[in-house]
C-alpha cells in the first residue's frame, strides 16, 4: 500500500495537469463585436482542445486510496474534487458544465445575495484614472518580486479577468492591452503577492505538496482572506467590494437566465466593460450562453470575505492561514498533520537575506517612487553592492 506521501506525489503529478485556464473561451473577442453589434445575439463560446487525456487521469484517480488519518481524509477530497474539475473540463460547451461547476465550488445562498444587493445600493464610486499600461504594471510587479526574492514569471494574456495566478507554472498573468490605475497596481501587490503567492510560496515549504496546490475547499479562505488583506492594506474600496457584489449577483442570475439578461442586471451596477467582463466570467464554461448556468467560481470572492472576518473578529490569528493553501476549516487539523513547519512568509514583507520591511514599504516604493530599470535593480541585487544602500534604493532612505 503506497503511504500517504507517497498519493500526495501522485496527486500532485495529476493535478498539474488540470488547468482552470481551460475553461476560458478563445474567441471572446469576436464574440464581444457580435454581441454589442446586435442586440438580440448571445455569445457562443468556443474552447482549446485539452492537451492531456482526462479518461486517463480519472482512472489514476479511482486508483487512489489514502488511510484514514487526517491527512489521509484531505488526500481523499482531494482526490475527489480533481475528479469533478476534470468532469468540468470534459464537459465545457456542454450542458452538464454547470452541475461540476456547482459540485467544485458550489453556489451562493440567499443571504449572501441579500448581503450582495445591499453593498451594491451605496453609492456609485468615482471613476479612477487609468494611467498605466500593461507592460508598466509588468515592470513594476517585476520590482516587487525582485524584492521578495521570487522567481516567479510575469505574462501577458488575453482572458476575462484582469490579473490571475498560475501556482503550478509560478506565473502572474496580466490581462493584455488593459489599462490600470495606481489603485489598482497596489490592489494587484496585495491581492495576488500578499495572498496568493505567499500562501503558494509557504505551502512549498511544507512536507506535503497538497499544501502548495491547495488543501479541498481552499478557495473560499484564499479569496476572502485577499480581500481582507486588501482591507488591512487600505485599498478595498466601495468600487472593490461593489465588484465582488456584482460577482454574487452576476452567478446568481447567470444559474437562471442567459448571458444577456445577466449583462443587463450587471449594467445596473457597473459599466458596460466592467459588466462585459464580469458576464464573461460567470459564464465562460459554457458553448450557447443563451441557456441558464455556467461558471460559479465568482461568488466566493464576497462569501470568503465575510468568513474571514468573522475568523477575525473571532479572535484568531490570520498567521494560521499562511501555512499553505488552506481553509479556515482545516486550521483545526494543522497541528494533528506530522511534520508541518509554521509559515516563513507573510504580508509583512519579511526579508530573509537583506532586511525587514513592512507591506506598506513596499507598495510605496512601488507605486509612489520612480522605480529604477529592471536590469539595474536586478544586478544591483544580484551582486550586493556595498556602495549603494539597498535600503536606500529600495525605499527612499539612508
Amino acid at each position: 500500500m503506497p503511504t500517504n506521501k507517497e498519493i500526495d506525489k501522485s496527486l500532485d503529478k495529476i493535478s498539474k495537469k488540470i488547468s482552470f485556464f481551460a475553461i476560458n473561451p478563445v474567441n471572446e473577442e469576436a464574440e464581444k463585436k457580435k454581441f454589442f453589434k446586435d442586440k438580440k445575439y448571445q455569445p457562443v463560446f468556443e474552447y482549446e482542445p485539452y492537451t492531456h487525456d482526462i479518461d486517463k487521469l480519472q482512472t489514476q484517480l479511482r486508483d487512489v486510496s489514502p488511510d484514514n488519518s487526517e491527512l489521509g481524509k484531505i488526500l481523499k477530497q482531494a482526490r475527489n474534487i480533481y475528479y469533478a474539475n476534470l468532469n468540468m473540463i470534459k464537459s465545457r460547451g456542454k450542458d452538464n458544465f454547470t452541475k461540476y461547476s456547482i459540485l467544485c465550488y458550489g453556489a451562493p445562498d440567499k443571504d449572501l445575495v441579500k448581503e450582495a444587493r445591499k453593498i451594491l445600493k451605496s453609492k456609485r464610486p468615482i471613476k479612477e484614472k487609468k494611467d498605466l499600461t500593461t507592460a508598466q504594471v509588468i515592470s513594476r510587479m517585476k520590482y516587487a518580486f525582485i524584492k521578495y526574492g521570487f522567481s516567479w514569471k510575469i505574462v501577458e494574456k488575453e482572458m476575462a479577468a484582469c490579473a490571475a495566478v498560475n501556482g503550478k507554472k509560478k506565473e502572474l498573468i496580466i490581462k493584455k492591452g488593459q489599462r490600470f490605475s495606481k489603485k489598482f497596481l497596489k490592489r494587484l501587490i496585495v491581492h495576488e503577492i500578499g495572498t496568493h503567492i505567499l500562501r503558494t510560496e509557504n505551502g512549498a515549504h511544507q512536507p506535503y505538496k497538497i499544501f502548495e496546490r491547495g488543501l479541498p475547499n481552499y478557495l473560499m479562505t484564499e479569496e476572502g482572506l485577499a480581500v481582507t488583506n486588501e482591507e488591512i492594506n487600505h485599498c478595498l474600496d466601495i468600487a472593490i467590494l461593489r465588484r465582488y457584489a456584482a460577482r454574487v449577483i452576476a452567478v446568481d442570475t447567470a444559474l437562471k437566465k442567459g448571458f444577456r439578461k445577466v449583462y443587463e442586471e450587471l449594467t445596473k451596477y457597473l459599466d458596460k466593460d466592467l459588466a462585459w467582463r464580469t458576464t464573461v466570467r460567470v459564464k465562460r464554461g459554457l458553448g450557447d450562453t443563451s441557456k441558464p448556468g455556467g461558471c460559479t467560481k465568482d461568488f466566493a470572492y464576497l462569501r470568503g470575505y465575510f468568513a474571514v472576518k468573522r475568523y477575525t473578529e473571532a479572535g484568531n490569528d490570520l498567521q494560521k492561514l499562511y501555512y499553505g493553501k488552506v481553509g479556515i476549516q482545516h486550521v483545526e487539523m494543522l497541528d494533528k498533520i506530522p511534520g508541518l513547519v509554521e509559515p516563513e512568509l507573510l504580508p509583512t514583507f519579511r526579508y530573509l537575506r537583506y532586511f525587514i520591511e513592512h507591506f506598506e514599504g513596499l507598495l510605496k516604493s512601488v507605486i509612489l517612487l520612480d522605480i529604477p530599470p529592471f536590469n539595474l535593480t536586478f544586478r544591483l541585487i544580484k551582486n550586493n553592492i556595498k556602495g549603494l544602500s539597498l535600503r536606500k534604493m529600495f525605499n527612499g532612505k539612508k
